[in-house]
């Protein structure tokens, strides 16, 4: 009698086990973290095993920018299997297309693109149990019904460049309790974008703002506005000295170009508000044309050198912690003075009532343009060297071949 129970014990012991088995593979199944670098726009289907689709909880994706086809695999798989949370922030992603998360009731948190600047039509329309989203401080446009009936959202944070919110963005938001802006300009916005908040939401605005957001229409409707402290953006200043221009832009995954932000010119002042722990990015642009031959001379951040930061296709990314000046200075490698130029064997040299050109090729062409771009003379070389005259006190550019060198008489 004794030896059954103890083989029936033992064989609960091991249905037990097996059941305890079953279980934590359901649960690990249900906790698969998927890692995705997705190298060009449309592949992420491509790059995802069926397995995968059907298993993943959590998905992290970085690389190039998300496009409307990678959006419907992860809608569906947020709509027919397991995906609960998503996160694109190290995606070159600048919009969410339209509808791309619509009706995906499992999406409960999402982490943004770091350089996203719209959010599209019904984007998280009916997503009903998202709970957590955090927008980026790039974000400029939050486009008509984005979070209708988003209806766990508690509570968001509008950030300062954000420009224009449509109609019945945040409609039927029931739990949303507070709304904080860093605006110290509201953003343009419809009665109906907060419709069925204006009572029961507190709008939280910047100090010495809450008459600015009392009298605009879209806030006015606002019950209960409260100021409170908002930490003031870096400022920094931007100092482009010589050369033609450089860009502000959110970098694109290859690190080559992006979204441009904003020119700067040189003797132009420019100052960019830069949040706490944001990457500001500049495109520096070098140019070698037929009139000058701009290249980088230094770069300084507060007085000190940072040059070598740059990266080989030009973009340069900073982080600030004060209020900051970046210089950027470029200098003209073509001459500017009376002086003999030597520049792959050919040498240039200044004359009273002209220049005189050695070193060139017998028959080769030699121009001679004035600032505007005007040619001024056009003469073939009969030997190894040829004189050109012109007239004095004018600045003018020389073209041997591909060469072009700048010149005073």
């Amino acid at each position: 009698m004794g030896d059954r129970e103890d083989k029936e014990g033992e064989m609960m012991k091991k249905i037990l086990l097996v059941l305890m088995g079953l279980c934590l593979c359901l649960n690990m199944k249900s906790q698969v973290t998927t890692y995705v670098e997705m190298k060009e726009m449309g592949t992420l289907l491509n790059l995802l095993t069926d397995q995968e689709i059907e298993q993943t909880e959590k998905i992290v994706i970085k690389g190039n920018s998300l496009m409307k086809e990678d959006f419907a695999v992860l809608k569906r798989m947020l709509v027919k299997y397991n995906l609960k949370r998503v996160d694109i922030e190290n995606t070159a992603t600048y919009v969410i297309t339209e509808k791309a998360f619509d009706n995906c009731s499992s999406l409960k948190d999402i982490k943004l693109p770091k350089f996203l600047t719209t959010i599209g039509y019904m984007a998280f329309g009916n997503c009903d149990n998202l709970e957590n989203i955090v927008f980026p401080s790039s974000l400029e446009k939050i486009d008509i019904g984005a979070f209708w009936f988003c209806s766990s959202l508690k509570s968001i944070l509008l950030g300062r460049r954000l420009k224009s919110i449509g109609g019945d963005c945040f409609h039927h938001c029931t739990s949303l309790q507070e709304i904080h802006c860093q605006g110290e300009q509201p953003s343009v916005c419809a009665f109906s974008s907060f419709e069925g908040l204006h009572e029961t939401c507190v709008l939280y605005v910047p100090e010495g703002c809450k008459r600015k957001y009392a009298f605009a229409d879209g806030w006015l409707n606002f019950d209960n506005i409260r100021e409170e402290h908002v930490e003031s953006a870096y400022s920094l200043q931007v100092d482009l000295q010589g050369g033609t221009f450089a860009w502000q832009l959110y970098p694109d995954y290859e690190g080559v170009g992006g979204a441009v932000v904003q020119w700067i010119y040189p003797k132009e002042e420019c100052f960019i508000e830069v949040e706490k722990s944001e990457t500001v990015v500049f495109l520096i642009a070098e140019e070698n044309t037929y009139f000058s031959n701009w290249r980088i001379e230094a770069i300084l951040l507060n007085g000190e050198d940072i040059t070598s930061q740059l990266t080989e296709n030009m973009l340069l990314y900073l982080t600030i912690n004060q209020d900051s000046k970046l210089e950027i200075k470029m200098k003209d490698l073509l001459a500017t003075s009376n002086e003999t130029i030597e520049e792959r064997s050919i040498g240039i040299c200044i004359s009273s009532d002209g220049l005189c050109v050695s070193n060139v090729i017998p028959n080769e062409l030699i121009r001679v343009y004035n600032l505007s771009g005007v040619l001024v003379c056009s003469k073939r070389a009969e030997s190894d060297s040829c004189e050109i005259r012109l007239p004095k006190n004018q600045i003018y550019f020389l073209q041997v071949g591909t060469k072009v060198f700048k010149i005073k008489i």
